[in-house]
């Protein structure tokens, strides 16, 4: 005698997906603020005369205030082998590029600056947090979250 019974499973992966990719963008903001907010508090007015630079491997002293004032974040959707996915760009604007100089040392015409890094050690820094950020996705708020719900009660 044999007990077979049938199961019909309904598979909703594109729309939970979609649902998650909804649910993660309150979360990478909150991570993206925490690494800018790093990032700007590393940076000192310089301590003695106007213009003082910092020591090397010391985050850049604040001469004008722009750099400091052009750190910011954009959420991003690219596509890659696994499909659509939201990234967080961190770090300055185009309007301080020389930020990547201060970052990685750089031989600007003829003269080389030191690295005087500040976005990775924000990272460094602010990634602690990183997961109690993601602990409490709101999938069942999210748009895809709710009609998935409609689907299950139906």
């Amino acid at each position: 005698m044999s007990n077979k019974k049938r199961v019909t499973v309904d598979w909703h992966g594109s729309e939970v997906a979609r649902a998650v990719e909804e649910a993660i963008l309150p979360p990478l903001k909150k991570c993206a603020v925490a690494v800018v907010r790093e990032a700007k508090a590393s940076m000192r007015r310089a301590g003695g005369r106007e213009g003082e630079p910092s020591e090397p491997g010391q985050p850049p002293n604040v001469q004008s205030g722009v750099l400091r004032s052009n750190i910011n974040y954009a959420p991003e959707t690219v596509r890659d082998l696994f499909g659509r996915r939201t990234i967080v760009v961190v770090g300055p604007s185009r309007n301080a590029a020389y930020g990547r100089i201060h970052e990685h040392g750089e031989n600007v015409g003829g003269r080389q600056y030191p690295e005087r890094p500040f976005m990775a050690p924000a990272l460094e820094s602010a990634q602690r947090r990183f997961v109690q950020h993601f602990k409490n996705l709101r999938l069942a708020q999210t748009r895809a979250g709710r009609a998935l719900n409609r689907k299950r009660r139906s």
